[in-house]
């Protein structure tokens, strides 16, 4: 059984919010996760979880965590 897991779309809990399964990112996704911005977190989990790799790397790139 997974837990569910959450982003916000500033950083805190409050205003949007995805909630999701913890296992529908990888170990090294979770550990992008918690190397970006806060505020960056919402956009890149919600461009995975819709295969959006373009968006997703883009954002990993925005926050020097992969080179282009």
């Amino acid at each position: 059984m997974s837990n569910k897991a959450f982003v916000t779309t500033d950083g805190d809990y409050g205003v949007g919010v995805i909630t999701f399964e913890e296992d529908d990112l990888t170990t090294d996704q979770w550990e992008d996760v918690s190397e970006m911005s806060p505020e960056d977190r919402y956009d890149y989990v919600q461009a995975v979880l819709s295969s959006d790799t373009k968006t997703a790397t883009s954002i990993l790139e925005e926050n020097g965590l992969r080179q282009s």
